[in-house]
């Protein structure tokens, strides 16, 4: 579990990680207001058939909070 971080835009050398995680099965849910490419798909340069392939896919499950509006 990863809490707090933004991995496709502050730390791209987890996308790695994740990617090997997502490779050997591992169920990985993004919850971001914004939706981060990096976390959609993944292309490593250490993997070139990801560059000619489209990349890894990384996230199994995105979720977009929104927040709750309060009508007066």
């Amino acid at each position: 579990m990863v809490f707090g971080q933004n991995p496709a835009t502050n730390h791209p050398r987890m996308l790695n990680e994740l990617r090997a995680a997502a490779k050997r099965g591992a169920t990985i849910v993004s919850i971001n207001p914004l939706k981060e490419k990096g976390l959609d798909r993944f292309a490593s340069p250490q993997h070139p058939l990801d560059l000619v392939n489209g990349g890894a896919e990384i996230s199994s499950l995105f979720i977009r909070p929104t927040l709750a509006a309060t009508s007066r």
